[in-house]
């Protein structure tokens, strides 16, 4: 019966409305297991270099865990990256990990043995140096080892002694920079442990301190850990305009949470999946800071302006190729299923949009799928209420 015509009822004065976004967690079982991911084309070593300490390691855990093609050199930079640091029990928790897919792995004893030993030597030395600094009353060496103390715990794996320490270290903050540093502190624990209510307590604290002085990368730092925040929430559009805001004075030592490719990322998808053209145009398209960020992943561009020129087959093309890069982004992947498929809906209204009726089969040719497919997300557009048309019945 194809092609068939699909026809609109036009809003008052001839237009369609601008769509609302209304963005859901799409639903799963309690017990199912992450869907796998191909990635096989990911030059791992590359991409894991942009990282450093927890971000890398989280970012390969989830490697590991989703795509199978590249399990087991996630699992041989994990382990090598374990061995930089002092976290010994998250080494031989990723070592039991590995061995269940690949038997031949085992557990470094002696690495484990040396890494023990000194990491108690430099504890009792830390806390001893602290001892000191607190008996001499001097508030900034006081900072300054109480912070040491968070950061020795934080590469141990303890993130809750590591949180503690970075808690203490309020109390002894004199200027500004020093409540930034502590307030940064605290929210990346935040963020790492998923205790979104202390991030959002501590980003407000931050912006404050931030406006107090000149500090642009530390802003950017604030407004980019207010992003991750947002996004959590599903909070889309004004995570994408706290990402855009970064990215003039992108920080040059903020590896350790993301990379200037993830926020280029982010500010992408999240743009085409909750703002209006007037806000891509002037936010995303026409700023300059934000085209030369996404010089870095190049798809982006091409993404949002496949979109903004409407060329939808090839803003979905290469939201497709971009799709694997999402799914093992630790801030993204629980979110991609409700992003690209409005993404996805918005291309067909604004298609729908500059036609009083449309073939099937046109359609079809313009995003590069069957009339069959263009059918049914026409359907599922008007049975959701994003669209107000038709279909008619009446072969053409």
């Amino acid at each position: 019966f194809f092609p068939r015509n699909f026809r609109y009822r036009r809003a008052i004065g001839g237009a369609m409305a601008e769509p609302e976004t209304i963005l859901s967690a799409p639903e799963q079982g309690a017990s199912s297991p992450p869907p796998a991911v191909d990635a096989a084309d990911l030059d791992l070593n590359s991409y894991s270099a942009r990282y450093s300490g927890l971000a890398k390691i989280r970012r390969l855990k989830l490697v590991a865990e989703r795509c199978r093609s590249l399990r087991e050199e996630a699992y041989r930079l994990l382990l090598e990256e374990y061995k930089t640091g002092l976290d010994t029990n998250g080494y031989r928790e990723v070592c039991e990990e590995a061995a269940k897919a690949f038997p031949s792995v085992s557990p470094d004893e002696a690495w484990i043995s040396r890494t023990e030993t000194a990491a108690a030597e430099l504890q009792h030395k830390l806390e001893a140096e602290l001892t000191g600094f607190r008996s001499s009353l001097d508030s900034k060496a006081i900072l300054r080892g109480t912070l040491a103390l968070g950061d020795f715990f934080l590469r141990r794996g303890e993130l809750y002694q590591a949180q503690r320490h970075y808690l203490r270290a309020r109390d002894y903050t004199s200027t500004p920079a020093d409540a930034v540093l502590v307030y940064l502190n605290v929210i990346k624990m935040g963020m790492w442990s998923e205790e979104y209510n202390l991030v959002f307590n501590y980003i407000a604290k931050a912006e404050g301190s931030v406006e107090a002085a000149d500090m642009a990368e530390e802003a950017s730092k604030v407004a980019i850990t207010s992003g991750l925040a947002l996004l959590s929430a599903r909070n889309y559009a004004k995570a994408a305009k706290k990402f855009i805001s970064a990215v003039g004075s992108f920080p040059s030592d903020f590896d350790d949470l993301l990379a200037p490719e993830d926020v280029a990322l982010f500010v992408g998808i999240l743009s085409l999946a909750s703002f209006n053209r007037g806000e891509l145009r002037d936010l995303v398209v026409e700023n300059n800071a934000f085209q030369n960020l996404a010089e870095l992943l190049p798809e982006v561009n091409q993404m949002v302006s496949g979109f903004y020129e409407s060329r939808y087959g090839d803003c979905l093309g290469t939201m497709a190729r971009l799709r694997s890069r999402a799914e093992l982004d630790p801030y993204l992947n629980d979110h991609c299923e409700a992003l690209f498929k409005n993404i996805r809906d918005r291309c067909l209204q604004q298609y729908f949009s500059t036609y009083h009726s449309v073939k099937f089969d046109r359609m079809a040719a313009t995003f590069g799928i069957s009339a069959e497919e263009a059918e049914e997300r026409a359907v599922e557009l008007i049975a959701d209420g994003k669209l107000a048309a038709r279909v008619d019945s009446e072969a053409q």
